[in-house]
Order: C-alpha cells, then structure tokens, then sequence
C-alpha cells in the first residue's frame, strides 16, 4: 500500500479465492482491503485498487496474467511490481 499523490491510497495485491480473507483476517482493515480486491477480480489474479481514507473504492485496474504486489505512484504514473515476471508494470494515470 502506498500514498495517492492526491491523498488517497494505491493498494496493489494477489486475489485470494473469495472467502479465503475471512479465515485468515476475520476482523479489521486488511480483511476489507481483501474483499475489495477479491470484488474487482472475481477470478484469481492481480487487482490495483485506489481507495480513499474510509477505504471507499475510487478506481480500480485488474490483470488475470500477472502477480503485482506493490504499486508506487510517480509523476502521473503508476508503477507496479511483479513477482512473477522480470518485468515492472506501468499504468499512465494521464490518459
């Protein structure tokens, strides 16, 4: 998780099969954090998710085939790392 240059927060992470957040984190933030991820991408795979400090959902990118598990913000850019490829991911936020 990282900070928006707007104030919000980039959460960047793998989408566990829905149900799986609330066995391991039954309460707290990080279990919403999950839903939210597991919402975006029904399927297994990666969702980028912008939310802002109630954790409310402002926007949202999602891809099946990587595995991003960080996401820093950078001068209109997105930048996204990638445990499963020796690549990094970049989304133009300008667009």
């Amino acid at each position: 998780m990282s900070e928006a240059s707007d104030g919000g927060y980039w959460v960047a992470g793998i989408v566990p099969e829905l149900g799986y957040e609330t066995v391991v984190f039954p309460h707290g933030w990080l279990k919403n954090i999950l839903v939210k991820l597991a919402l975006v991408s029904p399927k297994h795979g990666t969702a980028v998710i912008k939310i802002d400090s109630k954790g409310t959902v402002l926007s949202a990118w999602q891809d099946d085939a990587a595995a991003y598990t960080s996401v820093t913000e950078h001068k209109g850019k997105l930048y996204l790392g990638n445990l499963a490829h020796d690549y990094i991911g970049v989304i133009d936020l300008t667009n």
